[in-house]
Protein backbone atom coordinates (compact mmCIF):
# COMPACT_ATOMS: atom_id res chain seq x y z
CA UNK A 1 0.00 0.00 0.00
CA UNK A 2 2.98 2.33 0.65
CA UNK A 3 4.06 1.95 -2.95
CA UNK A 4 0.65 2.97 -4.24
CA UNK A 5 0.55 6.02 -1.98
CA UNK A 6 3.98 7.32 -2.96
CA UNK A 7 3.24 6.88 -6.66
CA UNK A 8 0.18 9.11 -6.30
CA UNK A 9 1.44 12.59 -7.23
CA UNK A 10 -1.64 14.16 -5.61
CA UNK A 11 -0.75 12.93 -2.13
CA UNK A 12 1.18 15.70 -0.32
CA UNK A 13 3.03 13.47 2.16
CA UNK A 14 4.53 10.99 -0.29
CA UNK A 15 8.02 12.37 0.43
CA UNK A 16 7.61 11.54 4.10
CA UNK A 17 6.46 8.03 3.21
CA UNK A 18 9.58 7.58 1.08
CA UNK A 19 11.70 8.59 4.08
CA UNK A 20 9.86 6.01 6.19
CA UNK A 21 10.43 3.36 3.52
CA UNK A 22 14.11 4.32 3.42
CA UNK A 23 14.30 3.96 7.19
CA UNK A 24 12.70 0.50 6.98
CA UNK A 25 15.18 -0.59 4.32
CA UNK A 26 18.02 0.86 6.41
CA UNK A 27 16.94 -1.21 9.43
CA UNK A 28 16.77 -4.28 7.19
CA UNK A 29 20.31 -3.48 6.00
CA UNK A 30 19.11 -3.06 2.42
CA UNK A 31 21.40 -0.09 1.91
CA UNK A 32 20.91 0.38 -1.85
CA UNK A 33 17.12 0.41 -1.55
CA UNK A 34 17.36 2.81 1.40
CA UNK A 35 19.53 5.23 -0.60
CA UNK A 36 17.09 5.06 -3.51
CA UNK A 37 14.13 5.90 -1.27
CA UNK A 38 16.03 8.71 0.48
CA UNK A 39 17.00 10.26 -2.86
CA UNK A 40 13.44 10.03 -4.13
CA UNK A 41 12.27 11.68 -0.92
CA UNK A 42 14.77 14.53 -1.43
CA UNK A 43 13.17 15.18 -4.81
CA UNK A 44 9.75 15.54 -3.19
CA UNK A 45 10.57 17.49 -0.04
CA UNK A 46 10.61 21.26 -0.58
CA UNK A 47 13.86 23.19 -0.23
CA UNK A 48 12.43 25.34 2.56
CA UNK A 49 12.37 22.33 4.93
CA UNK A 50 16.14 22.26 5.41
CA UNK A 51 16.27 20.31 8.69
CA UNK A 52 14.52 17.30 7.17
CA UNK A 53 16.57 17.52 3.97
CA UNK A 54 19.79 17.48 6.03
CA UNK A 55 18.64 14.43 7.98
CA UNK A 56 17.89 12.60 4.74
CA UNK A 57 21.31 13.52 3.31
CA UNK A 58 22.92 12.34 6.55
CA UNK A 59 21.08 9.02 6.26
CA UNK A 60 22.33 8.63 2.68
CA UNK A 61 25.88 9.14 3.96
CA UNK A 62 25.34 6.59 6.73
CA UNK A 63 24.05 4.02 4.20
CA UNK A 64 27.11 4.54 1.98
CA UNK A 65 29.28 4.18 5.09
CA UNK A 66 27.61 0.87 5.97
CA UNK A 67 28.27 -0.37 2.42
CA UNK A 68 31.94 0.67 2.76
CA UNK A 69 31.56 3.05 -0.16
CA UNK A 70 33.67 5.62 1.61
CA UNK A 71 34.14 8.14 -1.24
CA UNK A 72 30.36 8.41 -1.66
CA UNK A 73 29.89 8.69 2.10
CA UNK A 74 32.52 11.45 2.23
CA UNK A 75 30.69 13.35 -0.53
CA UNK A 76 27.44 13.18 1.44
CA UNK A 77 29.04 14.21 4.71
CA UNK A 78 31.10 17.01 3.17
CA UNK A 79 28.01 18.41 1.43
CA UNK A 80 26.36 18.55 4.84
CA UNK A 81 29.38 20.41 6.20
CA UNK A 82 29.26 22.98 3.41
CA UNK A 83 25.53 23.50 3.41
CA UNK A 84 24.72 23.54 7.07
CA UNK A 85 27.16 22.51 9.75
CA UNK A 86 24.59 23.31 12.44
CA UNK A 87 22.73 20.12 11.50
CA UNK A 88 25.70 17.82 12.05
CA UNK A 89 25.76 15.41 14.95
CA UNK A 90 28.62 13.54 16.59
CA UNK A 91 28.04 10.29 14.65
CA UNK A 92 28.16 12.07 11.30
CA UNK A 93 31.45 13.78 12.13
CA UNK A 94 32.89 10.58 13.53
CA UNK A 95 31.89 8.61 10.42
CA UNK A 96 33.49 11.27 8.22
CA UNK A 97 36.78 10.88 10.08
CA UNK A 98 36.50 7.08 9.80
CA UNK A 99 35.97 7.41 6.05
CA UNK A 100 39.13 9.50 5.78
CA UNK A 101 40.95 6.85 7.85
CA UNK A 102 39.69 4.02 5.65
CA UNK A 103 41.00 5.83 2.58
CA UNK A 104 44.30 6.70 4.28
CA UNK A 105 43.80 10.47 4.06
CA UNK A 106 45.72 11.61 7.14
CA UNK A 107 45.54 15.33 6.32
CA UNK A 108 41.75 15.35 6.11
CA UNK A 109 41.58 13.25 9.27
CA UNK A 110 43.44 16.00 11.13
CA UNK A 111 41.26 18.78 9.79
CA UNK A 112 38.02 16.75 10.12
Amino acid sequence: IYTQIVKNKQYPFSGRFRVNMGNIYFKQEKWTAAIKMYRMALDQIPNNVQAIRFKIMRNIGHAFFKMHQFPDAIDSYENLLMDGAQHLDFMTGFNLILCYYALGDKEKMKSG
